[in-house]
Formats: structure tokens, C-alpha cells, sequence
């Protein structure tokens, strides 16, 4: 930054004792963690012009929600334990509507991985972060695959182009 830079803007909290900032977006929205209670915190999403009364309170998939990153569309990731202070964290999502979904429940059962913290995300929706395989700690990067009914569509559009060809072809 050249020159100055404007007073800093108290967020607030969700109730708690403090709260965090860890991404910005180039449209001004905020991701972070913000206390709700002693020993548990709740992820949020908000403009840097609205204090956290009026944030999006991104909740947590059962305590201590930190978001980690956020793309130019409002899509959200981090992590947040399921229970326990002493409970693994886990990887999530949050679309820009809708629940936090733990990001473990995405990839194939039996893959060996458990997803721990996603931290930064993609405009094109790529995530990478950090989880265990084998008990060991590895780099992940998550890739988003069509849904199936795109993947359909895609099947006829493929045919009714291959019958099109052929068409041509014969004539």
C-alpha cells in the first residue's frame, strides 16, 4: 500500500471475546473466525463494511469454525472441529447460500484421506489444503467434477455432434 492507510474498523464478535480475519475478495467480502462463546467460535462471511451483528454466521460442523479463504463468487472454505476441543478439525464448503458441508463427505469413501483444512479456493472452485493419508500429512488440491446430469448432457451433446458428422460425411 502507498501512502496511508484508512483507521481500522472494529469488527465485533459474535458475543465472545474476540474474532479474525483471514481473507478478502476483490469485491470487499471478508471471511474469518469470530467467538461466540468461550472455547467456541463460528465461521462468518461479511462485507468489510458491516460489523459481525450483521455478518453471515457461517456456523461450524460442530465447534470452532475457522474460514479460511474466499473466491470472487462468495464460495467460502476452511475448517472446524465435529465436536470435541480434542476432535479432529475437518475441511469444509459453503456455497453462497446454503449449509457448511464437510468436504470429507465429497470424495470417494475409502480413499484413505481425511481432509482437514481447506485454505484457499479458486474462482474456478479448486481448493487446496491439508489432510492425512496413511497417517501422514499431505497436501490436497480438490478439483470440482461435473454433476452427473451435466455429464449427461454433455453424452448427448457428443452424440448428436458425432451424428451430425457422420451425416455430412455420407452425403
Amino acid at each position: 500500500a502507498n501512502g496511508t492507510l484508512s483507521a481500522a474498523n472494529d469488527m465485533g464478535t459474535f458475543g465472545g471475546s474476540g474474532s479474525y480475519a483471514y481473507d478478502i475478495n476483490d469485491s470487499g467480502w471478508i471471511v474469518g473466525t469470530a467467538d461466540t462463546a468461550p472455547y467456541d467460535r463460528h465461521a462468518f462471511r461479511t462485507t468489510g463494511l458491516m460489523a459481525l451483528t450483521a455478518a453471515a454466521d457461517l456456523g461450524s460442523l460442530g465447534r470452532d469454525a475457522y474460514a479460511n479463504s474466499i473466491n470472487s463468487t462468495g464460495q467460502t472454505v476452511g475448517s472446524s472441529k465435529l465436536a470435541l476441543v480434542t476432535s479432529p478439525a475437518h475441511a469444509f464448503f459453503v456455497d453462497t447460500s446454503g449449509p457448511m458441508i464437510d468436504l470429507n463427505t465429497l470424495i470417494p469413501s475409502g480413499s484413505g484421506w481425511v481432509l482437514n483444512a481447506a485454505n484457499k479456493i479458486t474462482d474456478d472452485g479448486r481448493i487446496v489444503g491439508e489432510g492425512t493419508l496413511g497417517g501422514q500429512t499431505r497436501a490436497f488440491l480438490l478439483t470440482p467434477v461435473p454433476e452427473p446430469c451435466s455429464l449427461m448432457a454433455f453424452a448427448f451433446a457428443g452424440i448428436a455432434l458425432l451424428r451430425r458428422t457422420r451425416s455430412k460425411s455420407r452425403a
